[in-house]
């Protein structure tokens, strides 16, 4: 009777995370399933306009951290964004649109980030676990998916406290970039697998 009740305690608890996991991405409305296009593209942009970063809007957040955060800030997006996002979005390829950065193309795809921690070096190093808490940059936002030809948005992604937390530690404790950039690659990854199980 303990072995049940302990085998029931365990699958509800699984249950329970992949049900957590799943909320991390949703859809708000559209057709996710425009995104099976293999063939197709769409340039991307990460929009930053509204965003509040630890409590504050983004410019002042970066100014209280002084000028060469506000320097760099650019250059680690490009990086963020390019290396993680578009490229882990472009491994699927075979099966989804392609992302592009500029030119022609068939969608827009425009991540609005509202909220971002970008989660703290220090911590994650002496206390390598899986939550925010310990270092792990989370994001909260929407990601619109635009008809180029018609200017219609066909379909809107609810991003919800998304954490990129990998599965090894010194990836966890790595540089604020690295930590940001491997959140964005999870983000690609599970907007994908979403348009993909909707098939």
């Amino acid at each position: 009777m303990k072995k049940v009740v302990l085998f029931m305690s365990v699958m509800l608890l699984s249950v329970m995370t992949a049900s957590a996991k799943n909320k991390e991405v949703t859809l708000k409305s559209g057709d996710p399933t425009v995104l099976n296009q293999p063939g197709k593209t769409a340039v991307f942009t990460f929009d930053y306009t509204n965003t509040i970063c630890e409590g504050k809007p983004l410019q002042k957040y970066l100014a209280d951290r002084g000028e060469k955060n506000v320097k760099d800030w650019p250059q680690e997006c490009q990086e963020t964004e390019d290396n993680y996002f578009m490229e882990r979005w472009n491994d699927e390829s075979k099966k989804s649109i392609t992302l592009v950065k500029s030119g022609t193309a068939d969608y827009k795809v425009i991540v609005h980030v509202d909220k971002l921690d970008l989660g703290s070096t220090a911590v994650a190093m002496f206390v390598p676990t899986f939550s925010r808490k310990t270092g792990a940059c989370e994001v909260s936002g929407t990601v619109d998916v635009i008809d180029q030809k018609t200017g219609k948005t066909v379909c809107v992604f609810e991003i919800s406290k998304l954490r990129g937390v990998a599965t090894r530690a010194f990836e966890v404790a790595s540089s604020e970039t690295r930590r940001r950039g491997l959140t964005y690659k999870k983000m690609a990854q599970l907007i994908l697998e979403f348009a993909q199980k909707q098939k």
